[in-house]
């Protein structure tokens, strides 16, 4: 047998087996998703955020924070999403001039930055 007919029928039993697994009294069983809604919109929300921590304190050496500054290892410090500085003769704000659009409950208080600048959400993905 050549080698593209061992590969083509070892494709072939992969295929079988994969599709006996999703098989369950000779029905199709129905696909879990990977990521719930929720979990997705949290992270794409979190990746923006996290961005415009570092974008705003790569202007000012601060964090969006009440104090702009970093809390104390295994602590964590809410984002103000209204913290401003000036630069120059510019008043700038983390929200709306850093980051355009406000993440999903971004006045709850469960937006957080941890000890080295890592952007969270306290809260459960599948009630985001």
């Amino acid at each position: 047998m050549t080698r593209f007919g061992i590969l083509l029928t070892s494709l072939l039993l992969l295929a079988l087996v994969a599709g006996a697994a999703g098989c369950k009294d000779g029905e199709l069983a129905p696909a879990e998703p990977v990521h719930s809604a929720g979990r997705l919109s949290m992270e794409l929300d979190a990746a923006n955020v996290q961005k415009g921590v570092d974008t705003y304190f790569g202007y000012v050496l601060k964090y969006p924070t009440g104090d702009g500054k970093l809390p104390s290892s295994g602590k964590y410090a809410l984002i103000d999403f209204y913290a401003g500085f000036t630069m120059g003769a510019e008043s700038l704000t983390f929200y709306p001039d850093i980051i355009s659009k406000l993440p999903q409950h971004h006045d709850e208080g469960v937006w957080r930055i941890d000890s080295r600048g890592t952007v969270s959400v306290d809260m459960a993905p599948d009630d985001y």
